[in-house]
């Protein structure tokens, strides 16, 4: 509210076409008022650019911009101007891009990505952009990073080294210290450490576990500090930064994902997958 509304309508013609007039409307709901220069309503670049300065709540709604030519015909175009209830989030993300030179070979399917951390396939769908092309790194972080992209032309491995000293200088990380899937015997405890890095002055608000079972692929909560705990068997320690399993089962296998939010609401997530160990004869 007060800000300025600025439309600028792009008129296509041919060289011999001839602009004879630009309106432009605004319609809200039943209502449909003409606009005209005064006020707070000005007109630039013969009409094709409106400004509204000072916006009020009736100037909602949806701008109709319409051209007639010296012979009378008519086009039109119209956008939809909303009110924003909710200030605009912004954020700021670390990506890594994975890009393919084909020279010039005809490729008649598209690339399949896949990243590896530190060794690690990532399945956190959230830091994969653009159809696995892209990293978020802020959401994952590491040293080595692998990009492996398969098509009809072969398949291609890319690596990058993490600057040594670059996530030193970052705010809250969560991480794995062995990033390597864990075993456990049936009947045995299965302890989760997360390694949780604060700067001076931040504090850990909420420490998130979730579980994806490897046999129903289903994913739950099983444990939140510091208020919830789904399983009797379940416990948290070192302010949830451990999950520890009693009497470790084979439906306990699968993906844990532990997310952390700092008191500003960031949050960061990292992932290990557990196994049940099995003896080999």
């Amino acid at each position: 509210m007060g800000q300025t509304i600025v439309l600028e309508a792009a008129f296509e013609k041919d060289p011999d076409d001839k602009i004879d007039m630009v309106t432009w409307d605004r319609e809200r709901g039943r209502d449909n008022v003409r606009l005209s220069p005064g006020n707070k309503i000005s007109l630039e670049k013969r009409d094709a650019l409106l400004r509204v300065s000072g916006v009020a709540e009736e100037d909602f709604g949806t701008y109709k911009v319409t051209v007639t030519d010296s012979n009378g015909y008519q086009q039109h175009d119209s956008i939809e101007v909303r009110k924003i209830v909710e200030p605009l989030k912004a954020s700021v993300t670390r990506v890594l891009e994975c890009i393919v030179d084909n020279h010039g070979m005809t490729q008649w399917d598209s690339p399949q990505y896949s990243w590896l951390v530190d060794g690690v396939t990532v399945t956190n769908q959230t830091a994969l952009l653009a159809n696995g092309s892209r990293l978020d790194i802020s959401e994952i972080k590491g040293v080595n990073y692998t990009c492996i992209v398969k098509s009809s032309l072969g398949t291609v491995t890319t690596h990058f080294q993490m600057p040594k000293g670059l996530w030193s200088v970052q705010c809250l990380s969560v991480r794995f210290t062995n990033q390597q899937s864990l075993y456990v015997i049936k009947g045995q405890n299965l302890i989760l450490q997360a390694q949780i890095e604060l700067l001076d002055g931040e504090h850990v608000a909420k420490v998130t576990w979730d579980h994806a079972a490897k046999t129903s692929g289903k994913t739950s909560t099983i444990a939140e500090f510091p208020r919830k705990i789904s399983d009797e068997r379940v416990t948290l320690e070192q302010q949830g930064a451990t999950l520890k399993i009693n009497g470790y089962q084979a439906a306990d296998a699968g993906i844990y994902t532990v997310t952390v939010t700092d008191q500003s609401g960031l949050r960061r997530s990292a992932q290990r997958t557990v196994q049940e160990y099995r003896k080999i004869n």
